[in-house]
């Protein structure tokens, strides 16, 4: 496995922080830098030949803007428009040889709810949270979209899959899907598809392939209410074993839903040393990269923090392939 940092810009200072951190691998996504990415062949060539420049490479895309394809995950009228659009960008990723676009199905909603979002302490030494109760959110408006239930969200889902898989097989692209952050079974009338073990392997078995996989995040994961941070590196085994974990976030919380913290990497319920030698057992080489971290007296941009889930995580992988 490779670590993989996810950058915030492309600029000169925020590449070179990747690479003087030992990093060899960057992450286009989880910052919403795609928001701003244009998706040509290529605009998305010459993004490729910038982040080359400073030794790094682009290990994957990661969540491209809602408005791109908002009808093909709520069921529109615009669908098929909207999704042979997403064809091309997957078609450009592998022209230009980007070999993984990672993606969540949470239309509409996606990561919302956390009612401490890092400004409100919470940590050791009053470091920045993010909390999540469903009590609290439980009962919230709901989006334009009104109802859509889960059935309906899974259906879209497939419908995506269907057309997407055989594009992702003939240009090398694997799709790997982000489990539904937080794991509710419904928020704000949306209805959530990929909250448990056996709903996220329902995805993987809806359309087999060996390009249809996942963005393993082990936070979400362990956010499963029948997951928990006992359980999550028997969870690793089990879909790294079928070979469909493409891209792994690494964090750490504390609890499970309905209520959980995101915390240090060093002091959360999973065993992280456990949960490395898992994917190591699986025969993982993809990407890992730390997604959130507590936010850190005075680090602005949150480098700091990172550059400690970073140090952190390296440790790990080092004292795993000496220990066994």
């Amino acid at each position: 496995m490779e670590i993989a940092l996810a950058v915030r810009n492309l600029s000169d200072e925020e590449l070179a922080y990747v690479a003087q951190l030992g990093v060899k691998q960057v992450i286009l996504g989880g910052t919403g830098i795609t928001e701003e990415l244009p998706w040509d062949f290529l605009s998305l060539l010459q993004i490729k030949s910038r982040v080359e420049s400073f030794g790094l490479q682009i290990a994957a895309i990661e969540n491209i803007p809602e408005h791109i394809w908002h009808q093909v995950r709520v069921g529109g009228p615009e669908r098929d428009r909207q999704l042979e659009d997403v064809l091309e960008i997957i078609r450009n990723l592998g022209r230009v040889g980007i070999p993984i676009f990672a993606y969540n199905w949470m239309p509409t909603v996606g990561v919302w709810g956390h009612w401490r979002q890092g400004q409100a302490g919470g940590g050791r030494g009053g470091a920045g949270l993010k909390s999540f109760d469903y009590e609290l959110v439980k009962d919230a408006p709901l989006t334009e979209e009104g109802e859509i239930s889960a059935e309906e969200i899974h259906a879209n889902h497939v419908y995506f899959l269907k057309a997407a898989v055989p594009v992702a097989e003939e240009y090398n692209v694997k799709l790997a899907v982000h489990p539904d952050d937080p794991p509710a079974p419904v928020l704000r009338g949306i209805g959530r598809t990929m909250i448990s073990v056996e709903t996220y392997q329902r995805v993987l078995d809806a359309v087999p392939s060996p390009y249809n996989g996942l963005e393993f995040c082990q936070g979400t994961v362990t956010e499963f209410a029948d997951v928990g941070g006992a359980r999550l590196p028997e969870v690793i085994r089990h879909f790294g074993r079928q070979g469909k974990i493409f891209f792994v976030h690494f964090r750490n919380i504390r609890g499970k839903f309905p209520k959980f913290d995101e915390v240090f990497q060093d002091e959360g319920d999973v065993d992280q040393y456990e949960a490395i030698k898992a994917y190591m057992e699986v025969g993982f080489e993809g990407p890992i990269r730390p997604d959130h971290t507590p936010r850190i007296a005075g680090d602005v941009d949150g480098h700091v923090g990172m550059a400690f889930a970073v140090g952190y995580l390296r440790a790990l992988m080092q004292a795993v392939e000496k220990c066994g």
